[in-house]
C-alpha cells in the first residue's frame, strides 16, 4: 500500500504540472493575441534571412578578396585551407573544417575533381554539410 507521504508528494507534483501546463497555454494566449504577433513574426523571419543573405554576400566578397590576394599564390592557399582543414577534422570539429574546404573550393577553378576526391576522403556528414554549404554560396 502506498504511504500517505507518497501520496501527498503525487499530488503536489500532478498540481504543480497542471499549473505549469496552465501557465503555458495561458502565455501562448497572451503572446498571440497580441494585435502585432503577425507583423512581429513576419518581421523576425524576414530579419533572419536578410541575415542569412547578408552572411552570403559577406562570404562571395571574402572570396573575391581572397581570390585578388592569392592570384600568384592561389596554390599555397589552397595547401594552407586543405591543412587547416585536415587538423580541424581530425580534432572533430567538422564544420569549422568545411568552412575551409568551401574557401578552397570557391577559390579553386578544377571544383569538380576536388568535389570528386573530397567525396572520397571525407566522411559522409562532412562531404554533405560541404555541399550544401557550397549550394548556399552559389545560389
Amino acid at each position: 500500500m502506498v504511504s500517505l507521504a507518497g501520496m501527498i508528494i503525487g499530488l503536489a507534483f500532478g498540481i504543480g504540472g497542471i499549473a505549469l501546463i496552465v501557465y503555458c497555454v495561458n502565455f501562448d494566449k497572451l503572446r498571440r493575441s497580441d494585435p502585432n504577433y503577425k507583423e512581429k513574426v513576419k518581421e523576425r523571419r524576414k530579419a533572419t534571412r536578410a541575415a542569412k543573405k547578408e552572411k552570403v554576400q559577406r562570404k562571395k566578397e571574402d572570396i573575391e578578396l581572397m581570390r585578388e590576394k592569392y592570384s600568384n599564390t592561389i596554390n599555397d592557399f589552397v595547401i594552407s585551407e586543405i591543412a587547416k582543414s585536415d587538423l580541424l577534422l581530425s580534432t572533430g570539429e567538422i564544420e569549422e573544417a568545411v568552412d575551409h574546404l568551401v574557401d578552397v573550393v570557391l577559390v579553386a577553378d578544377k571544383n569538380t575533381q576536388f568535389l570528386n576526391i573530397m567525396q572520397e576522403v571525407l566522411p559522409p556528414e562532412a562531404y554533405d554539410l560541404l555541399i550544401m554549404k557550397l549550394s548556399e554560396y552559389r545560389g
